[in-house]
């Protein structure tokens, strides 16, 4: 985990191997969720659950493409990605993140609200 990032901080995309239209574009962190745990977004109908074996971050923009359990597709203000893909706004970059970034998009199922999370 990138320990200078908290929620609240505006980041920008830095890297994003399977959307890269992503990559440049401003983001908040809403919440920073581990291996197995499950988010609601307060207010939406959106919930991710993280299945990825690594840690990643719930973030608010603008236009990701998002597909849910029943298949449904949708432009939505929320996404999830790696911490590595990140880079807070102000402050020096965190240089030890030289992994490849990977959205986390596929690693997460999305439950509307109400519905069961198994």
């Amino acid at each position: 985990m990138n320990d200078n990032l908290k929620v609240g901080d505006l980041c920008v995309i830095v890297r994003c191997t399977s959307s890269p239209q992503y990559v440049g574009m401003s983001v908040e962190l809403v919440a920073h969720v581990f291996p197995g745990q499950c988010f609601y977004v307060p207010d939406t109908r959106y919930a991710f659950k993280n299945e990825a074996d690594y840690p990643g971050w719930v973030v608010e923009g603008q236009g990701f493409e998002m597909t849910f359990n029943n298949g449904v597709r949708e432009i939505s203000p929320f996404a999830c990605f790696a911490d590595e893909c990140l880079m807070k706004i102000s402050g020096e970059p965190d240089k030890s993140k030289a992994l490849e970034g990977r959205i986390l998009n596929k690693s997460y199922h999305f439950i509307p609200k109400g519905n069961k999370v198994s």
